[in-house]
């Protein structure tokens, strides 16, 4: 499976996500070697927690020699018009509120994909309300993908390449654990997502 199609199928496990849920928690996807994806969604209490959790993450990639990931989640953005490149010395960046102190902020779902080479894909869907139902926008991306990146870089937090004896150990100690924020979704099932229009 090519990052397209990754990124494309991760997608539609979100939209469907969201359609059943009416939230997107912040959710991973790691493709495997053998087309297997593992499913990782655990809940951080502060930043310090979020820190030891994408650690933890990275750990998982590189026991499990992943080479593609996507990370989901809801987030605030602003709605502030973005500034030509011309004009961007002359700004001054506390002018603008963050997007979570935006009082016209809005509400959207992301969705980056990152290989290992570090090539990335990214959209944004907004989250609208029709007749007291929430729904998620058509991708509204455009050119707002140039402000979103990965700023969890999993890959680059430890190295890519560890023993095969280390590898052993950390696939052992995730077995042996069985936390109930690391699944396996079987490759036939990812593949094989249905999303209601």
């Amino acid at each position: 499976m090519n990052l397209k199609q990754f990124h494309s199928t991760c997608i539609n496990h979100t939209q469907r996500l969201f359609n059943e849920r009416k939230e997107v928690p912040a959710t991973l996807f790691a493709l495997k070697p053998d087309g297997d994806v593992t499913l990782l969604v655990r809940q951080f209490d502060d930043d310090d927690d979020k820190e030891f959790t994408y650690n933890m993450y990275a750990m998982i990639l590189v026991a499990e020699q992943c080479s593609m990931y996507c990370f989901t989640s809801e987030a605030w953005f602003s709605s502030h018009e973005a500034l030509a490149d011309d004009n961007i010395k002359d700004f001054d960046i506390n002018s603008v509120p963050r997007p979570m102190d935006d009082p016209n902020r809005k509400e959207g779902v992301f969705v980056i994909t990152t290989a290992i080479d570090d090539t990335q894909l990214m959209h944004m869907f907004e989250i609208k309300t029709k007749e007291g139902q929430k729904y998620l926008s058509d991708d509204f991306s455009g050119d707002n993908t140039t402000s979103m990146k990965d700023n969890l870089r999993l890959f680059k937090r430890i190295p890519n390449i560890l023993s095969s004896e280390a590898n052993n150990m950390l696939l052992d100690l995730l077995t042996l654990s069985k936390p109930s924020w690391y699944m396996t979704i079987k490759k036939e099932n990812f593949n094989k997502v249905k999303v209601d229009a």
